[in-house]
């Protein structure tokens, strides 16, 4: 790899540091770069043999986490000015210990660099004179030092220039931007440690490491069918879900909006009458005075119920007319007189019309707008009436979070709103993990590509040093819900990849689940305290926690663009499923305000898909233990009915699920009511950390909508590596990809370099011209020209 050069570059956004190794080994150091600067990549072919440019970068982390190199400051570096000097420890992070304690006390586990390379005159000598293990045991201490979170801060580092060991997970990733081809930050720091290598001496710790979730194994044969009909095929949807309890069809029509709704809170009243849930509408100054009341009457204290919920209704009668709101109440597992055990909810929205017909023959009428009907086994949103917005179940896996991830996750996210355009969010701490952190990078990191291109996080929302480690747990959590999400029934998913698929413009022959909803969420309780003004004020480690809650609101990313939208609809009507065709009709029909952006020329509407968001629930600290019930649920109040993920539920359960689709209907995450056991009566403040911890994955149509130059890009990426590895040279051939394509050649023929297809040339692959990369495509069409000039030749001859 040359040399980089630091260049002017306005499009660099975002300051970052780099580090470099002495010639000798002996110091290690690096500066503070503003804004508009980045590396560029040195045309020159002579390799750099006597430095290592590293460049700092936390990112995300799949599987098991450690082994990273980083750079050990007493200080955050993020906190510098730009163009400080940076004084810093040469490390191999191991991994990291989370204490059960709260405030929890996070440990780092690392090596030293001994600071010499004797007897080699250069890193890189020693780099390719020894192989990776031994270049570790020879250059770093035995000794395994540990720190605790503030004693020091560790920057986790990417190396830009140098010798590279096979077999090691470090990549030179390039940006291309204005004709040049720039030094990119790669999504993971580098990993030098081998997933099945740790030292000998030093097994011992190895209980003390914190670990990832449990493996991401396939579901269990046994928990789902094969999916065979048409809708199966057509949408690409192999399994469906099965459970051992009946599954309850709720049919309902679309309820009204409500007026300002998202400015309220939900607060969950005490009492209320089997199959139902009221909620009072709070303003936020009114739940703020309620829990300063709370809190100030003291530990344990708690108010009897009937005197808590008036209070709560006088204020929600005051804020929106309505003393207030009922859902009816569903609950995994509930027991039903006329079948026994629901272990599954399936929620569908119909018209008035047809919710009068259905419930002529339902099994239990609940009101003239909603009934229910039992079935055995569970079937895809096409074959039920109406449009499904909302399935609820067990979750398929009996694992989720431990009680080391969770404090992990609560001490790595620091403010309560992790998304910009998240503005409900209200109390607890939300994080929106992977691509769609790409929008927070303020100042934190060096983006040189497309943002699209990067999972930056905001330095002020997250622990950095710990940030990679909390990666490789949401990753974890975040494939498991899209496992739970491929079996629900909802056929969202497969159809936009079956599209993505047919359609030959777009490049793209396999496309997971994963790629269409790409987030991962979690949300974790917040420490909070008040200060003598009577306001909240967010202080780490004091006073108590506050549970996850937000307010009434749709999900407007979460679907795809009126262009895929497009390129779906097309491949519907190109399918051989006319009731998969008739389901999104449907759809569109019932939900037209949601899903089209033309209002007027009804005859040239433009569609809009949705994504669906699936969520799993599980407790954090049995609230039993403080002689708690904790009561709260997620309603879906566009469709009238609540998910209960109370601590009974979850005890039971041990972990829920739901999927919705968020574009569609009205949703929210309650407060958190907490009602003591013996007495009944009731509390808003939490005892210990008797809350739920929530995770899931979520789609949005920025992320879709280049899926296509994702693919592009991971190509480039390949052939990068492919020529470093090996002396420039490009390989022959890669499955179901014309590498003359991204490759830029001079007229005799010669590799001049690589750079993706244009926008131009990547649009008319799909109507059957040849992509040629830029600065090439006169000399290639001159060339076919003279070819097929000749062939003719020879036919005449």
């Amino acid at each position: 790899m040359s040399k980089p050069i630091l260049r002017h570059a306005d499009f660099a956004i975002g300051k970052y540091a780099s580090f470099c190794m002495s010639n000798d080994g002996k110091s290690f150091s690096g500066n503070m770069h503003p804004g508009k600067v980045a590396y560029e990549v040195n045309p020159s072919k002579e390799l750099d043999n006597e430095h290592r440019y590293i460049v700092a970068r936390g990112s995300k982390v799949r599987g098991r986490t450690g082994g990273f190199i980083a750079a050990k400051t007493t200080s955050s570096i993020y906190k510098l000015p730009p163009n400080s000097h940076i004084d810093a420890e040469f490390t191999l992070v191991l991994n990291i210990n989370v204490t059960k304690t709260r405030p929890s006390i996070i440990t780092f586990y690392y090596l030293k660099w001994k600071g010499n390379l004797h007897p080699y005159s250069s890193m890189n000598e020693a780099m390719m004179a020894m192989k990776p293990i031994e270049f570790i045991r020879a250059y770093f201490h035995d000794t395994v030092y540990s720190s605790t979170l503030g004693e020091a801060h560790f920057t986790y580092l990417n190396q830009i220039s140098g010798y590279i060991w096979p077999r090691l997970n470090i990549s030179f990733p390039h940006a291309h931007r204005d004709s040049r081809v720039w030094h990119q930050i790669s999504q993971s720091p580098d990993k030098w440690l081998d997933a099945k290598y740790a030292f000998p001496e030093h097994k011992e710790l190895k209980h003390k490491y914190i670990k990832p979730p449990a493996k991401v194994k396939n579901i269990p044969e046994h928990s789902t069918t094969m999916c065979c009909d048409e809708v199966g095929k057509a949408s690409g949807t192999k399994h469906i879900m099965q459970v051992d309890g009946k599954i309850a069809l709720l049919f309902t029509t679309r309820t009204d909006d409500i007026n300002n709704g998202d400015q309220y809170e939900w607060m969950p009243l005490p009492n209320c009458p089997d199959g139902q849930q009221h909620f009072a509408l709070l303003l936020p100054e009114q739940r703020d005075t309620v829990d300063k009341y709370m809190y100030d009457k003291g530990a344990g204290y708690t108010m009897h119920p009937d005197t808590f919920r008036q209070w709560m209704e006088n204020y929600s009668e005051a804020n929106t007319g309505m003393r207030y709101v009922k859902m009816k109440n569903m609950k995994c597992g509930e027991e039903a007189n006329i079948v026994g055990s629901i272990d599954y909810w399936i929620v569908s929205c119909v018209s008035e019309d047809e919710i009068k017909e259905l419930s002529k023959k339902c099994d239990l009428p609940i009101s003239p707008t909603m009934c229910i009907n039992y079935i055995d086994r569970n079937i895809q949103d096409p074959h039920i009436p109406g449009v499904v917005v909302f399935r609820g179940s067990r979750y398929i896996k009996n694992k989720g979070l431990g009680q080391d991830h969770i404090n992990l996750l609560f001490s790595t996210i620091l403010n309560g709103g992790q998304k910009r355009d998240c503005q409900n969010v209200k109390r607890g701490s939300f994080m929106n993990t992977d691509r769609r952190q790409t929008h927070m990078a303020s100042g934190s990191m060096g983006e040189v590509s497309s943002s699209t291109d990067h999972q930056h996080c905001n330095v002020k929302e997250v622990e950095m040093s710990l940030k990679p480690f909390i990666s490789g747990i949401t990753g974890h959590a975040g494939a498991q819900a899209t496992q739970q999400q491929d079996v629900s029934g909802q056929v969202g998913i497969g159809t936009v990849k079956q599209a993505f698929k047919k359609n030959s413009g777009m490049k793209v022959d396999h496309l997971e689940s994963s790629g269409v909803c790409p987030y991962n969420l979690v949300t974790v309780p917040r420490p909070i305290t008040f200060n003598k003004s009577k306001n909240r004020k967010r202080k780490r480690n004091e006073q108590y926690n506050e549970s996850y809650n937000n307010t009434d609101h749709l999900d407007s990313n979460d679907c795809t663009d009126e262009d895929i939208g497009g390129m779906v609809r097309q491949y519907l009507e190109d399918s051989d499923s006319p009731k998969l065709v008739a389901y999104f009709d449907r759809q569109f029909k019932l939900f037209e305000d949601r899903l089209s952006n033309d209002k007027t020329k009804k005859s040239n509407k433009r569609y809009k898909y949705p994504l669906p968001t699936t969520c799993a629930w599980q407790l954090i600290e049995t609230p039993e233990e403080y002689s708690f019930r904790h009561i709260q649920s997620f309603v879906v109040q566009g469709a009238g009915v609540s998910w209960d993920i109370s601590s009974d539920v979850l005890a039971d359960s041990k972990i829920v699920s739901g999927t919705f689709y968020g574009l569609l209907v009205r949703h929210l995450t309650s407060c958190s009511l907490y009602e003591e056991i013996s007495s009944g009566g009731v509390t808003t403040i939490m005892p210990g950390m008797a809350a739920n911890a929530a995770w899931g994955s979520s789609g949005g149509w920025k992320y879709l909508k280049t899926t296509g130059r994702e693919r592009q890009q991971l190509v480039l990426s390949l052939l990068e590596r492919h020529r470093e590895e090996h002396n420039g040279a490009l390989p022959r051939s890669l499955p179901q990809v014309d590498i003359r394509n991204y490759t830029v050649t001079s007229r005799s023929g010669r590799v001049l370099g690589l750079t993706l297809p244009s926008e131009a040339e990547v649009a008319t692959v799909g109507r059957g011209a040849t992509a040629v990369g830029r600065g090439r495509g006169r000399a290639r069409s001159n060339a076919s020209r003279r070819g097929a000039a000749a062939r003719r030749r020879g036919r005449t001859r």
